[in-house]
Formats: C-alpha cells, sequence, structure tokens
C-alpha cells in the first residue's frame, strides 16, 4: 500500500474532499505551481489519489488527470528547479513546479506502474526550465510532440517477460515459443512485422510486433488485449485474418495469414495509376471491409495503400488494426493516422465518427485513379490548410492525359465533402456508397465469394525452402 502525505489535510477539507471520486483512495496533496501557455505561474492544490491527480483551484476542480493517461513524465535535473512536465495523449502537456517533486514523480510513477503493469517513461533534462518541452493544447490537436530525445529517457531495470498465451482452434495454448523467425519484412515507428514459421506444421504466417513503451513515448494510447481481438474478430474476406495473438511485459504479438502478393503500395508505385475498373475492383473490397468494421462499432482511421495487402489471388485484405477505435457516436480530438488521409474534422479538433474513414477512402479511390493524393504539400501546416480549406480539384486531361468519368468524379467528390454529414455514408454507411453509380457493374456477392476475375493476379515465387537455417530474431 503506498504511503499517505496528505500536506494539505485535504481529507479533513470537507469543501475539497467533496471534489474527490468516492471510490478514491487520497495519497498526497500539496501547494504546486502550474504553468500557462503564456509562461505565467499559477498556484494550485495537487491531490494525488489511487487513480487520478487532480487540479484545485481554492474549492474549485480544474482538472482530473487519469493516472493510466499519462504518457511520460520530464523532469529537470538542476537542483535549483522545481519544474516537471505530465505528457497526456487525450489532452495536452502539464508543466508543473513542486518542492516535493522528486517525491510527487516517485508516486505517481509507482501508482502508473500498479494500474497499468508497465513502466511510465521517464525523461531527465538539464534545462532548468522545461517550456520546449511542454506541447499545447493547439500543438497537440495537430500532432506535435515535444517529449526530449531518447538519450534523456532514464533506462529502467529489465523485467523478466511472462509471455501470455492464447487458445489455438484444436484448445492447446500457443505462444512465441511456438514459432520460429525467419525474415523481418518491415519495420515502422511503432512496431516490425516478421515472416514466421509455425514449429508444429511448418506453416508460414506474418507476425506483427508492437512495441509497447515506443507508443507510450509518442504519446499514444493503445488498448488492446490480443487474446480478446482473436475471439471476437469476425471472418470477413477482406479484413486481414487473424490466428493467434499473445503479448508479454514489452510487445504485443498478432499472428496472421501471410498474404503472398505484398502491399497494394508496390503495385500502384509500379503502374503509377490504375484504371477505373481495376480502380472499382480494388475500392468495392475496401469499402465491403470498411462496413464490416463500422457494423462493428469500429473506425479504422489508417487507411492508405500500405495497410492494404494482396494475397496469391489478386484479392486484398485490410491490415493493421492497433489504431481502430471502438466508438458508440464520437470521438473528439484525438489526432491518429497519415497525414494525406486525415479529414478536416480531425485536423480542425472537432468530434468525428465513421465518417472519417469513407473521407480516406475517397482520397485512396483518387490516388488509385490519378498517381498520388488530392492534396499535397511537404510542409505539414500548409497540407493541413489544403485539407480544411482548399477545393477539390482534378488533373487536366489534356496536360496529363488522365480522364475521369463522371461516376468517378462524382464519387470522390461526394466521398470528400468537408463536412461529415454532407459526405456520401454519413446516412447509410456502406449501403450508401456501394449503391453510387460507380460500383454499378460490380456483383457484390460475387466479389464476397471471390468469383471475379482480378485484373491484376499476382506473379507469386515464394520459396518456402529459401532460409531453411535462418537465425532472425524479434526486435
Amino acid at each position: 500500500m503506498e504511503k499517505t502525505n496528505d500536506y494539505l489535510k485535504v481529507k479533513e477539507d470537507v469543501n475539497v474532499k467533496k471534489l474527490i471520486e468516492s471510490n478514491e483512495r487520497i495519497l498526497f496533496s500539496d501547494t504546486i505551481e502550474k504553468f500557462s501557455p503564456f509562461g505565467w505561474k499559477q498556484t494550485r492544490s495537487i491531490v494525488v489519489t489511487d487513480k487520478s491527480l487532480y487540479n484545485i483551484k481554492k474549492t474549485s476542480l480544474k482538472r482530473r488527470i487519469i493516472i493510466s493517461c499519462i504518457s511520460a513524465i520530464t523532469s529537470s535535473k538542476d537542483k535549483n528547479s522545481q519544474e516537471f512536465v505530465l505528457h497526456i495523449p487525450s489532452e495536452y502537456d502539464y508543466r508543473y513546479a513542486s518542492q516535493r517533486k522528486d517525491e510527487l514523480i516517485k508516486l505517481i510513477r509507482s501508482l502508473y506502474s500498479t494500474i497499468t503493469g508497465r513502466d511510465l517513461p521517464l525523461y531527465l533534462i538539464d534545462q532548468d526550465s522545461l517550456k520546449d518541452f511542454a506541447a499545447s493544447k493547439s500543438e497537440s490537436k495537430k500532432g506535435i510532440f515535444r517529449l526530449p530525445d531518447k538519450c534523456f529517457l532514464v533506462e529502467e531495470s529489465p523485467r523478466k517477460a511472462k509471455v501470455k498465451e492464447v487458445k489455438s482452434d484444436d484448445g492447446k495454448m500457443v505462444g512465441l515459443q511456438d514459432f520460429k523467425v525467419m525474415k523481418k519484412l518491415s519495420k515502422g515507428i511503432f512496431s516490425s512485422t516478421f515472416l514466421v514459421k509455425k514449429l508444429k506444421d511448418s506453416q508460414f504466417y506474418v507476425m506483427k510486433q508492437i512495441n509497447k513503451s515506443m507508443l507510450l513515448e509518442q504519446k499514444i494510447e493503445i488498448k488492446i488485449n490480443p487474446e480478446k481481438a482473436i475471439k471476437e474478430r469476425s471472418s470477413h474476406p477482406f479484413l486481414l485474418e487473424l490466428k493467434y495473438g499473445f503479448q508479454d511485459a514489452s510487445n504485443i504479438y498478432f499472428v496472421a495469414k501471410y498474404y503472398k502478393g505484398g502491399e497494394l503500395y508496390n503495385y500502384l508505385l509500379e503502374r503509377k495509376r490504375f484504371t477505373e475498373d481495376t480502380t472499382r475492383f480494388y475500392a468495392a473490397q475496401i469499402a465491403l471491409g470498411l462496413g464490416e468494421l463500422h457494423d462493428k462499432k469500429l473506425i479504422y482511421r489508417n487507411l492508405k495503400p500500405e495497410k492494404i495487402l494482396i494475397d496469391e489471388d489478386g484479392y486484398l485484405a485490410i491490415i493493421d488494426f492497433e489504431f481502430a477505435k471502438i466508438l458508440d457516436t464520437t470521438q473528439v480530438g484525438v489526432f491518429y493516422g497519415t497525414a494525406e488521409y486525415l479529414a478536416p474534422e480531425i485536423l480542425n479538433g472537432s468530434e468525428y465518427n465513421k465518417q472519417v474513414d469513407w473521407w480516406a477512402f475517397g482520397i485512396l479511390i483518387y490516388e488509385m485513379l490519378v498517381g498520388y493524393p488530392p492534396f499535397r504539400c511537404r510542409n505539414s501546416l500548409m497540407l493541413y490548410e489544403l485539407i480544411t480549406k482548399s477545393e477539390l480539384s482534378f488533373p487536366d486531361p489534356k496536360k496529363v492525359g488522365i480522364e475521369l468519368t463522371s461516376e468517378a468524379k462524382d464519387i470522390i467528390m461526394r466521398l470528400l465533402k468537408k463536412k461529415p454529414e454532407e459526405r456520401l455514408g454519413a446516412k447509410d454507411d456502406i449501403n450508401e456508397v456501394l449503391s453510387h453509380s460507380f460500383f454499378k457493374s460490380i456483383n457484390t456477392g460475387k466479389l464476397l465469394q471471390k468469383e471475379l476475375v482480378p485484373e491484376i493476379k499476382p506473379v507469386v515465387t515464394f520459396d518456402t525452402d529459401a532460409f531453411p537455417d535462418s537465425n532472425t530474431e524479434l526486435d
């Protein structure tokens, strides 16, 4: 049990105690200074419970911070500095100064570990002022992070990984020990992907290793129960076919079907752009996949060509669901996705829902037909300005030789409405989208049964004997 240091004696203050959730236990209270966005110091009372941190002005609650929502702490090493910063993914960063800074940080980190089972990253900085490491509310909405460099991260004592296993279809437990890593396929910011072989039957799969600490460092909160995800995932021909899921102290692992054709991105890169028939064939499958997710109360939030794989028969599957969000109505201000595919409402920090997926779908159709997205700029702030304010335009067919049919232009324009309530799919989701004339030649029943003949069929040259003695290891 955590030691109680109620320096302000809030347990005896009825006016303050009533601000605290009744099921929470008070562990710490003290006077603290909070810095405004302009650098002004504001005197506050801080109360820490076993679940939350309360920022109180006299007898008024200014903010309640859930401890599990803190992604990292930055503190000054300067002995004369009392400053530290709490990095909050769902809001913005809080810059404080406290005479009991070390005691407070130790308590918060201990509580975080108890609640989440993980270490809360701590950065120690030489500067006495931490103003450069606290992201404002507007910056957080735009995805601007102010975490220090990794070299300032305090190394933790390594934990012994305890692997949680999951039952396979035959009822036996499956874990990391059941696979041999054959080859690294790709590496991203938060995860790495490997080709693996299941030792029992020598079948090849793809294993995705998601690094928990990297997500925390980048202020991204992820809530994944891989075992539950496997059990609850409904089978759909155009969504990644998951086989197994498990985790240890450092990583989350998903094992899925190996799609031998590779990424849709590579086919688009090779051909520059697709014909309208090929685009329609792929787009219908993507729409059906998104519709299935929406039916399960999920928004995908990460659609782009790199997140779509092709199997050996030429059909596709949407992959990577770690940023999918369970959603009943709306989600406020959480900044996810790839810049060129972000919907205006996300960039504006507004409430958003599954309509962000249909916006990204419209961007993808445009890119498949034209060869590049409709809004492009190397400067991210200028790109966001284009997405939120610029009118949609199509290439001049006389100059670039790209002639789009009226049906193709119309579906793109209707999907890329700035106001989500006016966007195609806002009223009846997948049914409304597939009812558009652009898809009139698609037989949805045959498509779901994979009875249509693709224009592009991958040439698969995968040799399972190419690396029998592989010594590749996980990250």
